[in-house]
């Protein structure tokens, strides 16, 4: 028994001939190309998926239209506040728990409340009081997104926006000539998944500085709903009973 071991560990330890030795080689260096080429194969798949939901962000952000519905929530120094603003492009709606009234209705640039299921209108603008109307302004932001480089990733896309950039997007569409002393960026993240954007927060310190002065820390995180789904046909009776 003990000379068969022998036997054994003394052949298991020869040296292995020059056609052993080639094939061993042969063999690592194939499953070393196999191993490559899978990598590559995984690698392309992941750069082509990448790209994909790239341009479906895109896509998304370029689907943005005049009919939505909005939940901003307003983070100012402890405080916070939230609004909800629905617009089908004709009315829009805005209801907050600051508002003195339920809810005001806007059309054709001029503001309401329903009283007594009648229609009022009014000229004391609670709309942009607490809330600034133009820093949620769904153009304002999405063509800040569009005119700004991103790093985009798959659930979440991340901006700094120069403050002269966005004061060229703000003048343009308020029609205003605001020229900013400070230089800080500001950050705006998308949050958004393979289907749909989920919501954008936007970090207004400096802009509010540049704008009142005051200075405080001041966030709007709006949540975007109901994109291209958005009714309001139940408030349009009133305005066409006034019609009549």
């Amino acid at each position: 028994m003990l000379k068969k071991l022998k036997e054994y560990l003394i052949a298991k330890n020869e040296p292995k001939s020059f056609e052993e030795n080639t094939k061993s080689m042969v063999r690592y260096i194939l499953v070393f190309v196999v191993g490559f080429v899978v990598i590559l194969i995984m690698n392309a798949h992941r750069n082509k998926n990448y790209e994909q939901m790239k341009d479906t962000y895109n896509d998304n952000i370029n689907k943005i239209s005049d009919n939505y519905t909005l939940e901003i929530k307003l983070y100012k120094g402890e405080e916070e506040y939230t609004l909800e603003y629905k617009t089908d492009s004709i009315i829009g709606v805005y209801s907050s728990e600051t508002f003195s009234k339920t809810e005001y209705i806007s059309y054709n640039n001029e503001l309401f409340y329903l009283e007594n299921d009648k229609i009022v209108k009014t000229d004391f603008n609670e709309i942009n009081g607490i809330f600034d109307n133009k820093l949620y302004n769904l153009k304002l932001l999405t063509n800040l997104i569009k005119s700004s480089n991103g790093k985009f990733n798959r659930y979440k896309t991340k901006y700094n926006i120069k403050m002269n950039d966005f004061f060229n997007e703000y003048n343009k569409l308020f029609n205003d000539n605001i020229n900013p002393t400070l230089e800080d960026d500001i950050i705006l993240d998308v949050n958004h998944d393979e289907k749909s954007i989920k919501s954008i927060a936007i970090v207004y310190d400096s802009v509010i500085k540049v704008l009142t002065n005051e200075v405080n820390e001041t966030e709007y995180v709006i949540t975007l709903k109901n994109l291209n789904s958005t009714d309001n046909s139940e408030y349009y009776k009133y305005f066409e009973e006034n019609n009549n």
